[in-house]
């Protein structure tokens, strides 16, 4: 399976004050806290190939985006019958380490669950 991922990164100004720490510490509630927000825009997916072979069946593609630390993959809606579907829906992730953590993208057929 091969495709293309545009990414576009953007640094947001952090807080110097350690009373903002403090804060964010006790309203975590013993949770670990995230060190950055990540947030995917799945735009769309060009030339898929059919949901199943020999059969001229077009995929209702679905993306799965999720974060390998993060336990609940978050997932576009299925575009029915479609071999180029456009979603242009986003999403946000908190993210405990941006230095190993992956970014992981599924593309999978509505009906069949099988990967695209």
């Amino acid at each position: 399976t091969s495709g293309k991922v545009h990414i576009q990164t953007q640094w947001m100004t952090m807080s110097s004050d350690r009373d903002d720490y403090d804060d964010r510490v006790e309203e975590a509630h013993g949770r670990q806290l995230s060190t950055a927000v990540l947030m995917v825009y799945v735009d769309s997916c060009k030339q898929l190939p059919l949901a199943r072979v020999g059969v001229s069946t077009k995929p209702d593609p679905i993306v799965q985006v999720s974060i390998a630390s993060s336990c609940e993959p978050q997932e576009t809606w299925a575009v029915k019958y479609s071999r180029n579907p456009v979603y242009e829906q986003g999403f946000v992730f908190l993210v405990n380490n941006p230095e190993v953590d992956d970014l992981n993208l599924r593309v999978y057929d509505e009906k069949t669950k099988s990967d695209l």
